[in-house]
């Protein structure tokens, strides 16, 4: 897992470029979860008009981090797994990782490491999910949280018809 304040943030990038705010948005959403600063993060940097950057993965085990939170209400979950089925059903239509260095070894290691925590943090929604899919949510979370399911059991052509 990349930590926050780990400097090869510095080599990933998001929507608007360059990475720096992402680290401090994400220890901001773990303080205080609210919708303004969520939204911004996951579809204002993260995900920007069904585009996943560099960043989206190594971003999306600190955003399922926070979805464990004790804190955090059933729609404030359902908001975190989205967000990560979204960026599943879409993993293979983008720059994956893309990242600014000519170190070869840097790369790989980096993009080794950011494939790594990744798979473990789909890995770990899976079961929140289906959690999330039992509770009392209404509409339209109950149709991206089935999305978002299906998206983490590979069933991306289902998923995408859900999207």
């Amino acid at each position: 897992m990349l930590a926050l304040d780990d400097e090869r943030w510095k080599l990933l990038s998001h929507a608007y470029g360059g990475i720096g705010d992402v680290p401090e948005m994400i220890k901001e959403l773990q303080k205080d979860f609210e919708s303004e600063k969520e939204n911004d993060l996951f579809y204002g940097c993260l995900c920007h008009q069904n585009s996943t950057y560099s960043a989206t993965f190594a971003a999306v085990l600190h955003v399922v981090e926070v979805a464990f939170q004790s804190n955090l209400t059933s729609k404030n979950r359902a908001d975190t797994v989205i967000f990560c089925g979204t960026v599943h059903a879409l993993r293979n239509y983008d720059r994956r990782y893309e990242i600014n260095s000519n170190d070869q070894k840097l790369i790989a290691k980096l993009t080794e490491e950011i494939e790594d925590a990744y798979l473990k943090a789909i890995e770990k929604t899976k079961p929140l999910t289906e959690e999330l899919l039992d509770e009392q949510i209404e509409g339209e979370y109950k149709k991206y949280l089935f999305f978002s399911l299906l998206a983490f059991h590979e069933q991306e052509k289902l998923s995408q018809m859900f999207f």
